[in-house]
């Protein structure tokens, strides 16, 4: 049983906690974003905005502890989140400072079971210039939650706060939800169908016969690039078109 106060993790979770205690140093999960705007910066309210957006979503508030061998999770209340602010906006090249700053940001991993797994940083470039980024761990958030912790922020920016109607915990239910249903009489059902659905499924199409992608050096970001032949293009258009997944999930689910 978890400690009071505290909850499982999901499969999900457990996946990348796994993962990543395997892999201490690895950054494969951080998931990093920035935006760049121009206008008059309110710092005060810009780190008020930003500790509601976090206030508002569990998942970004949640810690771990190891509890023999086993993690475990709880969602701290109004946990401190700052906003550092670095200047300049007189110096040379001010944009490729802040890549760096960026760059080496998302090239520090996440010790899982050291606080909010979450950082962010604000960057002044010019007088009416900024870059607002920040650098989360997967486990706490993914590419739908990074939207929506932005669109909270802004909102919370020109409100000057959230109203009550954002402030509820979701995650606790729905960790209880899913971990029911992975020792419910559904799942096995729902894995019998698919063992049976997939039985005849062709060898997976690998457009990465080697495993392994060149690293290509750009500016910023750093980019992987990867070219796939005619063949392998029309083979993941004609999967897309008949499973209706999109091309675009298939072309990453291959590399």
């Amino acid at each position: 049983m978890p400690p009071p106060g505290y909850h499982h993790l999901t499969q999900s979770q457990l996946n990348i906690w796994f993962d990543q205690l395997l892999h201490p140093e690895s950054t494969s999960y951080n998931i990093g974003f920035y935006i760049e705007f121009k206008g008059h910066i309110d710092l005060d309210r810009a780190r008020k905005a930003l500790q509601s957006a976090i206030d508002s979503l569990d998942t970004m508030r949640s810690e771990y502890i190891v509890v023999d061998e086993h993690p475990y999770q709880r969602f701290l209340d109004k946990p401190n989140i700052p906003l550092p602010l670095w200047d300049f906006s007189n110096a040379p090249n001010p944009k490729s400072l802040a890549h760096k700053i960026i760059d080496n940001d998302i090239r520090q991993p996440f010790d899982l079971s050291n606080g909010i797994n979450a950082r962010f940083g604000l960057i002044q470039i010019a007088s009416d210039e900024w870059v607002w980024f920040g650098t989360c761990h997967h486990i706490i958030l993914d590419g739908v939650g990074g939207a929506i912790l932005f669109n909270r922020f802004s909102e919370a920016y020109k409100n000057n706060g959230l109203s009550d109607d954002y402030y509820n915990n979701q995650w606790p239910e729905a960790i209880i939800q899913a971990n029911n249903y992975i020792d419910s009489k559904l799942f096995k059902k729902d894995e019998e169908y698919w063992k049976k659905s997939l039985i005849d499924l062709a060898n997976p199409h690998q457009i990465s016969p080697s495993g392994e992608l060149e690293n290509t050096k750009l500016p910023f970001p750093e980019t992987i690039t990867h070219s796939i032949s005619r063949t392998d293009f029309d083979v993941l258009l004609e999967v897309s078109k008949i499973t209706g997944i999109s091309f675009y999930a298939l072309l990453c689910g291959s590399v």
